[in-house]
């Protein structure tokens, strides 16, 4: 079950779509220790790179998964995802 603000911003992905499937890598990013909202904002973000990744890790969980559980969440995400960037005009 996802906590409120977790199911705002899901709504949120739901109109505004940056993952192709949403729903399906949330699920899957569930495997992982790591919080509701932080999967949201993972699956948000739709991260590339370590780097990326890590910038959404560091930012709001208080202990950092190891290499392997990083280099994990990275593959999870980008093997659902089709990520896609958003154009600001």
């Amino acid at each position: 079950e996802l906590s409120s603000v977790a199911l705002r911003v899901m709504d949120y992905l739901r109109r505004i779509p940056i993952c192709e499937d949403y729903e399906k890598a949330l699920k899957e990013l569930g495997k992982f220790k790591i919080s509701d909202f932080t999967r949201v904002l993972i699956v948000n973000n739709c991260p590339r790179t370590m780097d990326e990744l890590l910038q959404v890790i560091n930012a709001f969980e208080p202990k950092i998964p190891d290499e392997k559980i990083l280099k994990e969440i990275l593959e999870t995400i980008n093997s659902i995802c089709n990520c896609r960037k958003l154009l600001m005009k």
